[in-house]
């Protein structure tokens, strides 16, 4: 075993020949960060492929980027890291009197549920085509 750091991965694994991986998660709003997709042979990652151009999904808001919280590094995704939360007393004030639920804008990275929809119909497909063994 190597001496480096000790990472703990979320694997979504169906199939052993794809699987899907991220060891990451967003500090501010619990995206993956860094989503892979795994595939061992070429015939899947042809498949892949052709099936991304098919339906894509759009992964770059779930890179990592460093940002200050408080005093310390935290990981957070791209699009957390661009939008940083501006506190206004206009907007604690309207908050305070029930016209905004939330002064934070929704991120626009794709969560763990949209990631892992896309990895399982990208499964169903395979199936479909005969890629199982």
């Amino acid at each position: 075993m190597a001496s480096g750091g000790n990472y703990s991965f979320k694997v979504h694994q169906q199939f052993i020949f794809m699987y899907l991986k991220w060891t990451t998660t967003c500090h501010k709003c619990e995206a993956p960060l860094n989503p892979r997709l795994m595939a061992r042979t070429t015939l899947d990652k042809n498949f892949i492929r052709e099936y991304r151009k098919i339906r894509p999904i759009f992964l770059d808001n779930n890179m990592t980027m460093y940002s200050f919280v408080g005093l310390e590094l935290k990981r957070v995704c791209y699009a957390c890291f661009v939008n940083k939360v501006k506190i206004q007393p206009k907007l604690l004030r309207l908050r305070e009197i029930g016209h905004l639920k939330h002064i934070a804008p929704r991120s626009i990275s794709k969560t763990e549920e949209e990631i892992v929809q896309w990895f399982e119909s990208l499964l169903r497909r395979a199936r479909v085509n005969g890629l199982r063994r």
